[in-house]
């Protein structure tokens, strides 16, 4: 998403080259079809920027709340969740899961220490016998 400073620029840009739409996108790297769209909106005198939209969630909180409890009651298994409910997709209960409060992540990897020290490990290197090229 562009600010509208960016936006602007873009525009006197293309004013400036005489609405040539690859020399500005070359000089500013944004697309071609990015800038058509910023000039459209200019000349119909719409706002160059869109606000957000407040959309509401097409899914009911007491039904979320159903089926976070059901993964955290049985297994924590997320094909389970979602072949029982099949409404949502597996992204978004994956994602409703991992904002949930009571979410833990536990598949992580720990660092472990090396073994050997740094002069162990030259050692064992240098004692490696070499392979012969052919």
């Amino acid at each position: 998403m562009y600010d509208i400073k960016t936006i602007k620029k873009a525009l006197r840009l293309l004013k400036k080259y005489d609405y040539k739409f690859i020399k500005v996108s070359q000089e500013l790297s944004i697309k071609v079809n990015t800038l058509r769209l910023w000039r459209k909106k200019e000349l119909n005198n719409l706002p160059l920027v869109n606000k957000k939209r407040n959309k509401p969630s097409k899914w009911s909180n007491e039904y979320k709340e159903q089926l976070l409890d059901y993964y955290f009651n049985h297994g924590e298994n997320l094909m389970i969740v979602f072949r029982k409910f099949g409404e949502p997709s597996y992204s978004t209960i994956k994602r409703w899961v991992s904002l949930d409060k009571r979410y833990k992540q536990k598949h992580f990897v720990k660092k472990r220490e090396s073994c050997y020290t740094t002069d162990e490990k030259k050692t064992l290197y240098l004692n490696q016998p070499q392979e012969k090229t052919r």
